[in-house]
């Protein structure tokens, strides 16, 4: 597993071909405005984050589709495209992760070239056309940062158990999700039926009737996950504690950057169940705050191989 992505398929296509009308020299004003503040959050981030992790710690490369221009240690370089196409990622280049986004300008075209009813790869992007703001960009970079962290300390442990689940490319388990877990009505209520549960378990500010109902939703999900194929369990656990604690990140960033309001109305609105990886990161932030008020020290603990499931067990036995 070299890398994670926030867009796939015809997205990444189609912003492919845009890099060739868009393309332009020289790292923006407004690029590098953005990356200014991203890293200056991390005091402020800090103070409630994970060990060990700042985003100013990887080289940031703003793909403008014709070459990168590298922010690292307050500098600005240009060098040679680390590949041709058009996604937010982070990817080992010179034995060091490092950070891809495309420029804010050429991100922007990804939304007059999509349908607008269409979310963006089935809900991985949690931002559309009328909410994407530099605030937005900058919190994406942090949920690349945050990859590229996971990745530089577990990366072959991940890849190993992946390979142990017999699904040994990325693009697997994307595709094992929608033909093992969307493709069953069971599953898709019950997973549904869990994220009502953890929303109103969050939402409560009775300590005991979060306890009960974090427990239904435990229950629930341990169910379901003895149903499933051990591909398909290792799957969706892949996409809630990597991608789920990526869009945490990302969240937590955003909060800090566009006020509680607009966080609010970003990632903590009525959940609608689509089908691909997305649910997942949605179901995963979620475990994540809950966490944060079970639980307050839980990322000490925090691995890339982490069960959330298993941290809000314990979290609620302690109780």
């Amino acid at each position: 597993m070299k890398a994670f992505h926030i867009l796939y398929g015809a997205a990444g296509v189609l912003l492919a071909a845009a890099t060739v009308l868009t393309g332009d020299y020289g790292l923006s004003k407004t690029d590098m405005e953005i990356y200014d503040r991203a890293v200056g959050l991390e005091n402020d981030m800090s103070e409630n984050g994970f060990l060990d992790f700042s985003p100013s710690d990887y080289k940031i490369r703003f793909f403008n589709g014709d070459c990168d221009y590298v922010v690292a240690d307050g500098e600005v370089t240009k060098e040679d495209a680390a590949f041709d196409t058009f996604v937010g990622t982070a990817y080992e280049i010179d034995g060091a992760y490092q950070v891809i986004l495309p420029t804010y300008e050429n991100f922007s075209e990804l939304f007059s070239m999509l349908d607008s009813a269409q979310r963006i790869s089935d809900g991985e992007l949690q931002f559309g056309e009328a909410d994407y703001s530099e605030d937005a960009h900058a919190a994406t970079l942090w949920h690349e940062a945050f990859h590229a962290w996971q990745l530089t300390n577990w990366a072959d442990e991940v890849t190993a158990r992946g390979e142990a689940a017999d699904i040994s490319e990325e693009g697997g388990y994307e595709q094992i999700v929608v033909n093992e877990v969307d493709s069953d009505p069971e599953y898709v209520l019950s997973f549904s039926q869990e994220m009502e549960l953890l929303q109103k378990a969050y939402e409560s500010d009775d300590a005991e009737e979060k306890c009960r109902l974090i427990r239904e939703a435990l229950a629930l999900s341990a169910e379901m996950e003895q149903g499933m194929s051990a591909q398909a369990a290792y799957a969706a656990r892949y996409f809630e504690t990597l991608e789920g604690s990526a869009r945490y990140v990302e969240a937590q960033a955003y909060r800090l950057l566009a006020g509680e309001a607009a966080w609010s109305e970003t990632y903590m609105g009525e959940f609608t169940y689509s089908n691909g990886a997305g649910k997942y990161y949605a179901m995963g932030m979620l475990k994540c705050l809950l966490l944060d008020q079970l639980a307050p020290d839980w990322k000490d603990d925090f691995t890339a191989l982490a069960d959330l499931d298993e941290f809000l067990q314990a979290a609620v036995e302690g109780r």
